[in-house]
């Protein structure tokens, strides 16, 4: 019984992520048609969903812009916002 739920589970999770995938594709073909809508060929990313490689490769090919800018020396999540405060801080003293 309890591989039974514990397979039921699984089947449940995945085919929530799955649910999930549809929808971030849905929200990139949107940001698609309007960076070509507006004529814009670059584009920059950046949140803590980005470290999701998965994610962050479909959401560029998904996009076809020219260019893509993600953060590459920090990092794109709370620890780069940690150390923009940090910066902000000690620059007020």
């Amino acid at each position: 019984m309890a591989e039974f739920l514990t397979a039921r589970i699984d089947l449940h999770l995945q085919e929530r992520l799955a649910a999930l995938h549809r929808d971030l594709d849905g929200l990139a073909a949107q940001a698609a048609r309007a960076l070509a809508e507006a004529g814009l060929r670059r584009v920059v990313l950046g949140g803590g969903a980005l470290l999701n490689e998965r994610l962050h490769d479909g959401l560029v090919a998904r996009l076809g812009a020219d260019r893509v800018l993600t953060p590459r020396r920090l990092p794109c999540n709370d620890g780069g916002l940690a150390l923009g405060q940090v910066w902000v801080g000690a620059r007020q003293g």
